[in-house]
């Protein structure tokens, strides 16, 4: 198990080296997460420090007002106008009187309201008779403090998936130039250059697919005019050649006759070939074709240049 999770942590390291899209796309995530960080500590931080300085002790000051108001002993019908009022939960716990104002069921005993100490002890209040008041907002009064954070935080990142999605979709269509790009290069690489690179954008990337294919043009309009010198050359130089084998003709029989002769047919039969190729790299426009007997072509062969061989032919006669 431990060297699967290295090789898959090794194969992902090496693609996101290797692709500039997996690269943004991650650039982009990580500028969204510091982002959303930075935003949420300094509103926290703008919002705690407006919550000790203003707000805290108002809503103190505004609960005092609602103890008073209920009671000690706590009158429960006090307390049901205020809920009916107001968008507030009121829980009463004491030797005298158990009440709540939206009873829900608990999921872990004594576990309602906030969390932090603080907020804890500014929602409660404690009569003279002992009684312990809580105060909460609206229905949130005891398991709402806890379900809102954790629905926001799957929503946050629910939308942060979606924009990721969406930033690589954009990041993909940014870069798709990239990938004519490289297959041109490759059917260049290979000699055909028959089909130019696609300038679909009117940007960086589209001026390079354009210098890409004015390279390839004129790297063809070079090979071309190499070819046509090569030609030109070597059917000027068949010219020359005959005369030079017209002329060791009419020397006497000997070896230095025969090899000179030797040396001058097989610089015909390159010249020849070289011709021949050139033309067939023209396309099949440039074969001469027509109806050929395969037998008759085999048996020629091996009884002009492979005589006394030994080879056997077994050719079907509706070839």
């Amino acid at each position: 198990m431990t060297w699967r999770v290295q090789w898959l942590s090794t194969a992902l390291a090496r693609r996101l080296g290797y692709s500039l899209k997996a690269r943004l796309v991650l650039v982009f995530l990580a500028l969204a997460l510091g982002t959303a960080l930075t935003f949420l500590a300094g509103t926290r931080e703008l919002f705690s420090t407006g919550w000790r300085a203003l707000a805290r002790p108002l809503v103190a000051d505004y609960l005092d007002r609602l103890a008073s108001d209920i009671g000690s002993p706590p009158d429960l019908a006090r307390a049901q106008a205020i809920t009916a009022r107001l968008p507030l939960s009121i829980q009463i716990d004491g030797p005298l009187r158990q009440w709540h104002s939206h009873p829900q069921p608990q999921q872990r005993g004594d576990d309602h309201g906030p969390h932090d100490p603080q907020w804890r002890g500014l929602l409660e209040r404690r009569t003279a008779d002992g009684h312990l008041i809580r105060f909460g907002i609206g229905d949130w009064g005891t398991r709402g403090w806890e379900q809102r954070p954790r629905w926001f935080g799957w929503a946050t990142l629910g939308m942060l998936l979606l924009l990721t999605a969406l930033a690589y979709a954009w990041v993909r269509r940014l870069l798709r130039p990239l990938a004519d790009i490289q297959a041109g290069a490759l059917r260049y690489g290979s000699g055909d250059f028959s089909q130019p690179i696609p300038q679909r954008r009117r940007d960086e990337l589209g001026a390079l697919a354009g210098q890409v294919n004015a390279m390839a043009s004129g790297l063809q309009h070079m090979l071309a005019g190499q070819r046509s010198l090569l030609l030109a050359i070597s059917h000027e130089l068949r010219s020359p050649l005959t005369r030079a084998r017209l002329h060791a003709e009419l020397l006497d029989d000997s070896a230095q006759r025969q090899a000179l002769l030797r040396d001058l047919g097989q610089m015909r039969d390159l010249i020849s070939d070289l011709l021949e190729g050139e033309r067939l790299a023209g396309g099949a426009a440039a074969l001469q074709r027509e109806t050929l007997d395969l037998n008759a072509l085999v048996r020629a062969l091996v009884a002009d240049q492979f005589a006394g061989r030994g080879i056997g032919l077994h050719l079907a006669d509706a070839l």
